[in-house]
């Protein structure tokens, strides 16, 4: 049970604004090529299935991982499929490592990396060490942050970031609060006034208030630092 409120929290933590359906819709033929919601199903059973192991678990992920940047898959066809690009797939299997078991779990994200893996592949394993609290992979994740073409991995090297809790990120981080990467809002309050938001805005906001500084809410997009953290 738990791990099923571990799984609704982290769907909400990526924005859910622009999710894929849990299910596929009715009337609708599934389609038989492998897509990017397919993947996001087969990261889902891998999360949920409580007779892995630890490391298992993280093999598997980080084998999925290692799959979507060596072939992307195409976004599935169809009514009702959002936004389910093979980047956001990424970014939902990095973000579950925030919710594995501490114990041992930076040892099974290290003995999982493949020993000759690809700059764009050993960047995402990073974000997700970051996911685990490991402080040395701040300079990398900061590079995420800044860089990263996809504006989905650069929200969760944010999430990560605040995760972990070094000063280090500051400066990164409220640079992000300028970040122009957008997502559809498919329901919510002001939907006509704000149709989109600032998702990586949002988590560097968000990272930033967990490191303890003051941030002021100024608009539905909009954040800024105004003091910083106690003492």
């Amino acid at each position: 049970m738990l791990k099923y409120l571990l799984l609704a929290v982290l769907v909400a933590a990526l924005g859910a604004v622009d999710a894929p359906p849990r299910s596929q819709p009715q009337g609708e033929p599934r389609n038989q090529l492998r897509n990017a919601r397919d993947v996001l199903w087969e990261s889902n059973a891998i999360f949920l299935d409580g007779s892995l192991s630890v490391q298992q678990e993280v093999s598997r992920l980080i084998g999925l991982l290692a799959r979507e940047v060596a072939s992307p898959s195409p976004p599935p066809t169809g009514r009702g499929v959002g936004s389910c690009t093979s980047e956001y797939v990424q970014s939902h299997i990095i973000i579950r490592f925030r919710f594995l078991p501490a114990p041992g779990l930076l040892h099974a994200i290290k003995a999982a990396t493949p020993a000759h893996c690809s700059p764009s592949l050993r960047q995402l394993i990073a974000v997700a060490r970051g996911m685990a609290g490991d402080k040395s992979a701040v300079p990398e994740v900061i590079a995420v942050l800044e860089s990263h073409p996809s504006g989905y991995i650069r929200e969760v090297a944010a999430h990560a970031l605040g995760n972990i809790g070094d000063p280090a990120a500051v400066p990164a981080l409220e640079k992000a609060l300028s970040d122009r990467f957008t997502v559809t809002r498919w329901e919510g309050p002001m939907l006509d006034k704000y149709p989109v938001i600032y998702t990586v805005r949002r988590e560097a906001a968000m990272a930033l208030s967990r490191m303890g500084f003051q941030i002021r809410h100024l608009d539905f997009n909009a954040w800024e630092v105004v003091g910083p953290p106690p003492g």
